[in-house]
Formats: structure tokens, C-alpha cells, sequence
């Protein structure tokens, strides 16, 4: 047995081309709710882009939030043609991307075209604001957030100039 263990570990790592890092931005966009009130960005090495995010809800308890996905997620592995976390990712335009909006129901019932709206937002903030991959340090805090977003009369969330 052990050595079928170590016969799939060899064919496993073999897969393997090369590791990315995900570098947290943890805080850096508040939201005017009562139930979420930051947002946390994960940054992906590989695509150079908006992969992740986590949200934060100061009315529960931190390990029944995304904040775990902070903890959790801090590298991909990628082959040629798939990544691991591509099930999860954000990033829509990323060529290994598998996502389906559908999956994101947790952030609310909104369309492929909504979804692409909220990450085209989250790339300008990433690029405005040069959050970039930490090679170091995978996590950078923000004690407040550099971005505020407000509410319009839609129920709309709109980025605060």
C-alpha cells in the first residue's frame, strides 16, 4: 500500500508545472452594510489579477467567515492548461479560469454580465491603488480601507471618489 501511496504522490507532483502566490489585500475596500463592512481582495500571480475575494461581517464569529479563505488560500499550483482554485476563481478573463457565476450565489443572485461589472471594479481598484503580489508577505493588512463604497438609490454599490 504504501508504495501505491508513493506512486500517485510522484505522478501528482509530476502534474505539476509550477507554484503561484496569492497575495491578500485584507480590508482594503469598506462597504456601507450591517451584515459585511470590508472586503478583502486576493491578487493571483499567475494572471496578475483580481482572483479571490473574502468578505468580512463584524457580527460573527471569525472562523465562520471568508476570512478562512485568507488562511486557506496563499498559492495555486498550474499546469498548462488548468489551475487548481480555477472551480473558485473571480477572475473570468483568465484563461485558465473554470468558474461559473452561478457558484458565487453566497454574494448574491447577479448575472455574468454583473460579475464581470464587479470584477472589472475590483481590476481598476487593484490598479488605482498599485496592489500588487507580495512575494514576502502574503497578507497585507489595512487597518482601514483605502476604498469606500456607498449605496445609490438603485441599492447599487458604487465606488466613493
Amino acid at each position: 500500500m504504501k508504495n501505491n501511496i508513493e506512486i500517485n504522490y510522484k505522478k501528482k507532483k509530476n502534474i505539476f508545472e509550477k507554484k503561484y502566490v496569492i497575495t491578500w489585500h485584507c480590508g482594503v475596500i469598506g462597504l456601507p452594510l450591517k451584515n459585511i463592512n470590508k472586503i478583502s481582495i486576493g491578487i493571483c500571480e499567475y494572471s496578475d489579477g483580481v482572483a479571490f475575494i473574502a468578505t468580512f461581517d463584524p457580527n460573527k464569529n471569525t472562523f465562520d467567515q471568508d476570512i478562512l479563505k485568507v488562511m486557506c488560500i496563499h498559492d495555486i499550483y498550474v499546469t498548462k492548461n488548468s489551475c487548481e482554485e480555477g472551480k473558485y476563481c473571480i477572475n473570468l478573463s483568465c484563461p485558465l479560469n473554470k468558474a461559473d457565476p452561478l457558484n458565487f450565489k453566497e454574494y448574491g443572485e447577479i448575472s455574468k454580465e454583473e460579475f464581470l461589472e464587479i470584477h472589472n471594479t475590483l481590476e481598476k481598484i487593484k490598479d488605482e491603488y498599485n496592489l500588487s503580489i507580495e512575494k514576502i508577505h502574503y497578507v497585507v493588512n489595512y487597518d482601514k480601507p483605502i476604498v469606500m463604497f456607498r449605496k445609490n438609490k438603485k441599492r447599487e454599490i458604487k465606488k466613493k471618489l
